[in-house]
């Protein structure tokens, strides 16, 4: 991770390791990243790595729509999903202690973003000395609270772009002319620099594909693959295949086409449900030419 911050936090500027801003005495962070840079993987990982610790702050994992109600009814629900109802109230207390960190995800995915920074704020005034961190998109960002400072996921470097990459291409040879096809333009190095637009890079290539020239083109390429070829690692259990891809493909392309009409950041369930409901397109004849997903961009 890269910070940018204002007062306070100054010892901090450059590239900074997670463990130097876990380990911080600034206890409120907004985490930004662009679509598919990691912002979610992240704060996961983070969950993960702070259970390991038998002495370290309680990591809670939460989405911000699961706000709306309260802090309290988010963590009920929480370890009701883990089947651990009666823990809500030990969990809540080791926040409101001090005593754990709470990450927050998807705070540009709420429908209502001032709300959902209230929600945000609410929690955070809850827990006290807990640490909160809150992942956003940089678009339309604005700290839920005056004590909130910055944080900016780098993009993936060299070696990690490498690494990734090998995970889906087991001939090292093809992954790093891939690689090395990716860094001639900045256009190009951007695909390779973002962990999911690499990850969809792999897939392809693991398919027996070549490394797509344009962005568009590879969402196309990519969601065809998804919806057609079984895309699991080897060692899980088979997905069965979409029966019909292409239709699948133009019918997701009619809702994205209808929902971008509503310009908006994201979308209610009754949105997506008139958007799948409306006139969908006919049943395209051998040969005829499908809707072209990259001519859909916002």
């Amino acid at each position: 991770m890269s910070g940018r911050f204002i007062g306070g936090v100054a010892d901090l500027h450059g590239r900074v390791s997670l463990e130097r801003v876990l380990a911080h005495e600034h206890r409120r962070w907004g985490l930004l990243g662009e679509p598919g840079g990691g912002k979610t993987t992240l704060l996961r990982h983070v969950a993960i790595e702070l259970l390991k610790e038998p002495h370290g702050p309680l990591p809670i994992y939460l989405k911000v729509a699961e706000l709306e109600q309260g802090l309290a009814s988010a963590i009920e629900a929480l370890c009701r999903s883990f089947t651990a109802a009666d823990l809500a109230p030990f969990v809540l207390g080791e926040a409101q202690a001090g005593r754990a960190v709470l990450l927050i995800d998807g705070l540009d995915e709420a429908v209502d973003l001032p709300a959902a920074r209230k929600w945000v704020a609410g929690a955070a005034d809850l827990v006290g000395q807990s640490q909160v961190i809150v992942a956003s998109r940089p678009i339309g960002y604005t700290e839920p609270a005056a004590d909130f400072h910055t944080l900016t996921l780098c993009p993936l470097g060299a070696a990690e772009q490498a690494e990734l990459l090998s995970r889906w291409v087991r001939d090292a040879g093809r992954a790093a002319s891939a690689l090395e096809r990716l860094s001639r333009t900045p256009r190009l190095r951007r695909l390779a620099e973002n962990p999911l637009l690499l990850t969809l890079v792999g897939l392809l290539l693991r398919a027996g594909q070549d490394v797509p020239s344009r962005r568009g083109e590879l969402y196309e390429r990519a969601s065809s693959c998804l919806l057609s070829h079984d895309h699991n690692t080897e060692d899980a259990a088979p997905v069965a295949l979409m029966r019909e891809p292409d239709l699948t493909l133009e019918l997701l392309g009619w809702a994205a086409l209808r929902l971008h009409g509503l310009e908006a950041e994201a979308y209610r369930r009754d949105a997506l449900i008139t958007a799948f409901g409306g006139r969908r397109p006919k049943r395209r004849a051998p040969g005829q030419t499908p809707l072209e997903p990259r001519r859909l961009r916002r």
